[in-house]
């Protein structure tokens, strides 16, 4: 029979063993693109086991503690591992960093799952990913086989769930990922960089690279925090033939000084700076709320040119080290 110290109360004392052990982790490999869904699994794990797992995901802001060296923090968890989910589409599966991860687990000797979603099958992976077990994130009996190897590193049996909700979570991401997917494919050329006339600023030059007319379009930057601000507005309108190109033009410094309404674009309403990471630069259609194109490696680095303005006033602008990041040439991480 358990006899307690006089006084404790059991389940503070549960609760104290529990984390007093050596959590396994589970390593969620990913695309910035694809965050929302590692997350989702995440939550799912922690949620069904009860805490007894710990979850990285390098994204999610909790696994890698402000102030940390990303780069550090990732080798740790790959270091410490005991399961590895890589969350597969098309477009992740040919990033050098998803393979990267894969290989030091598969290394280490310890399971490796690809979750596939959006129309790719674990048939459909490329080599050496197609020699692992994969999984469909949508198949409920698969996403219990997932469990019973999480399980396994507990050395106990897998939590019973339907996955009937979760499903339909995921179905929800996948229709907002195509929308996404069908944005990032929109036929254009951009060409970000410095110019100083009356006022010094952030000019994009974007070309229609497409063989049909681009319907007339508005230019800006999105944070979920902030919104939506269309500041870099255009001379010219109406449609972008086919190899015609249109200037966008942002004034930053104006008369020696930085327009204050700048930081309302990169401070919350707690006055508090937001995540350069949640940006995007879009291209969005005149008089509508439809996303053309999106970016995000080109919104990060305006919102880190525009926030090192706004902090370090008229002197700090131009001198960044974001300004060759302002291109679609670059992969969108």
């Amino acid at each position: 029979m358990l006899r307690l110290p006089l006084g404790a109360h059991p389940k503070k004392l549960l609760q104290q063993e529990r984390k007093d052990m050596d959590k396994p982790t589970v390593f969620i490999s990913h695309i910035s693109q694809e965050a929302k869904l590692a997350e989702l699994f995440k939550n799912q794990i922690v949620q069904d086991f009860l805490g007894m797992i710990d979850v990285f995901v390098s994204s999610d802001g909790t696994s890698i503690k402000v102030g940390n060296k990303w780069l550090d923090d990732v080798d740790a968890a790959l270091k410490n591992a005991k399961v590895e989910l890589i969350i597969c589409s098309q477009e992740s599966v040919r990033r050098p960093w998803i393979n990267f991860e894969a290989g030091a687990c598969w290394v280490k000797g310890i399971p490796v799952v690809p979750v596939c979603h959006s129309g790719l099958r674990p048939a459909d992976l490329p080599v050496p990913l197609n020699m692992l077990h994969g999984i469909e994130a949508t198949d409920a009996a698969k996403l219990q086989h997932m469990y019973a190897v999480l399980a396994s590193k507990l050395n106990s049996t897998p939590p019973k769930q339907s996955f009937k909700t979760f499903v339909k979570e995921v179905q929800v991401f996948e229709s907002a990922y195509a929308e996404t997917q069908e944005a990032e494919r929109f036929p254009v050329a951009i060409k970000g960089s410095y110019f100083m006339s009356q006022a010094a600023g952030i000019m994009f030059t974007i070309k229609n690279t497409g063989n049909a007319p681009a319907l007339p379009f508005k230019v800006g930057l999105f944070h979920p925090e902030v919104g939506s601000y269309f500041i870099f507005p255009s001379e010219k309108s109406g449609q972008l033939f086919p190899e015609q190109q249109r200037e966008f033009r942002c004034p930053v410094v104006e008369s020696g000084r930085v327009g204050s309404w700048f930081r309302s674009l990169t401070c919350d309403t707690h006055g508090e700076l937001v995540r350069l990471d949640d940006y995007e630069f879009r291209l969005v259609l005149e008089d509508s709320e439809k996303v053309l194109y999106r970016n995000r490696r080109i919104g990060r680095a305006v919102g880190a040119i525009i926030r090192n303005a706004v902090l370090g006033g008229p002197g700090a602008f131009g001198h960044e080290p974001y300004w060759h990041e302002l291109t679609n040439d670059l992969p969108d991480e």
